[in-house]
């Protein structure tokens, strides 16, 4: 009888342990699905302040790594769904007092997904994913020695240390990224042709990282976005960035206020972030256009988004197949994404994810031009040094009365001057605009 009840015992555990029967979820239940193949994951039912979550484990370079994957509430295992995986900026368990109120160590991926309002706004149009970033955030509580030296941030290779602290060399974030967005397909019910990328702040350096070195990546994402991140100039221009990339819908959102990375590119001057040399917002979005096969004169007019919150300009507007390299200025908004509201920056990622897909981005993806040929047509200039003053000290293209593309800066654009003031400085404005695409094509 003993024996019996003992058997009888180690099934319910051995029941208890093994993945659920996908059968036997409900629509919407998401912590079933989590735990049912083929995701295979670990519900986290986390609570306010912090957002429930189902995580996914994976092995890279020997370490744990895992992601954090929101169903949305619709999903039933069948349907499929659009793939967005966001990777966020820096992040430690003292701001918004998040490690306090948890009374615990807190992740970015615990918190970010909640504050960014990405799943409450998004959630139900996408399968979102946060992979975790390396870094201990601390409890964020100054009394146990864990506050303001603890932060957690992606390892970057043109930008190692912020915030007092530096990310280990050896850790291969992007190759982490890399084996998630090769994973992710067999793991969710993905739409076909329906796979975005997108990063704020540190991790739109990433995104610049995994575009340029990563074939794997370039190649199986639909569209990515770069929110208020960047480029490094001397990266830009080296070895890893100038290989032969894919074709990729491609569009980045930057405050005009931005006091870290100026969306204004001073004349003159470097722009320094943390030390690194950076370019600016619409020279980096160059470096995307130049693989989209888009040169000098390929840029459009400047025109107003979101109820003219944004002001946007397609530096492949004109080139006819080339999908968009769209650089937007957020007007009156800084380094962050509260602004003009809270979650604004997200539902203009996926307006422009969601309009490439439903267009049939990824069916027209091809291998991008060699650079060398690019290179070779125009001549241009080596690139020069990162805000020596060949670069234009104002990159937002804007409308003039013959349709070409023309310049006017952060400042001409707050004051609402940005077409007449651009339209008079045309000639000088519209060549710099032709020499940064020039030397774009040069990288």
């Amino acid at each position: 009888m003993l024996a019996r009840v003992l058997l009888l015992a180690l099934a319910l555990v051995v029941a208890a342990a093994a993945p659920a029967a996908a059968d036997a979820c409900k629509v919407g239940d998401s912590q079933c699905w989590c735990k049912s193949a083929p995701i295979n994951g670990v519900w986290q039912p986390n609570k306010d302040p912090l957002l429930p979550a189902c995580r996914v484990y994976y092995k890279h370079n020997g370490l744990e790594r895992y992601v954090h994957i929101y169903l949305p509430p619709t999903y039933d295992g069948k349907k499929t769904f659009p793939v967005w995986i966001h990777l966020h900026g820096v992040f430690w368990a003292t701001m918004g007092g998040v490690g306090k109120a948890a009374g615990r160590p807190v992740n970015g991926t615990d918190v970010i997904p909640k504050w960014d309002l990405s799943v409450e706004k998004l959630g139900a149009n996408a399968i979102i994913v946060y992979p975790q970033s390396g870094g201990d955030p601390g409890t964020g509580n100054p009394a146990e020695g864990q506050g303001v030296k603890f932060r957690q941030f992606f390892q970057i290779p043109f930008w190692k240390c912020s915030v007092g602290i530096c990310r280990d060399p050896k850790l291969d974030d992007a190759g982490f990224i890399e084996d998630v967005v090769k994973d992710l397909p067999a793991r969710l019910p993905m739409t076909k042709g329906q796979y975005y990328l997108s990063g704020e702040s540190a991790g739109g350096m990433l995104v610049h990282v995994l575009l340029c070195q990563s074939p794997a990546v370039a190649g199986a994402i639909t569209a990515a976005a770069d929110l208020l991140g960047g480029i490094g100039a001397d990266y830009a221009k080296g070895p890893d960035c100038s290989k032969p990339s894919y074709t990729m819908p491609f569009i980045k959102m930057h405050g005009l206020d931005d006091p870290n990375i100026p969306y204004t590119q001073p004349a003159g001057k470097e722009v320094l972030f943390d030390g690194v040399r950076m370019l600016g917002a619409a020279d980096t979005v160059a470096v995307r256009a130049r693989d989209n096969g888009c040169g000098p004169g390929d840029a459009g007019p400047q025109v107003p988004e979101a109820g003219g919150k944004m002001l946007c300009t397609d530096l492949c507007a004109k080139k006819k197949g080339a999908p968009p390299a769209k650089v937007c200025g957020m007007v009156g908004v800084k380094h962050d994404t509260d602004h003009p509201y809270p979650g604004f920056v997200y539902e203009q990622a996926w307006a422009f994810f969601d309009k490439q897909g439903k267009a049939g981005a990824a069916a027209a993806k091809t291998k991008s031009p060699p650079v060398a040929a690019l290179a070779a047509a125009p001549p241009a200039p080596p690139l020069p040094e990162a805000g020596a003053g060949a670069l234009s000290p104002g990159l937002l293209v804007t409308g003039s009365g013959s349709g070409a593309g023309s310049l006017a800066t952060a400042e001409q654009i707050r004051a609402g001057q940005g077409k007449s003031a651009a339209a008079a400085a045309a000639p000088a404005l519209g060549a710099a605009l032709l020499s940064a695409l020039a030397l774009a094509l040069a990288l």
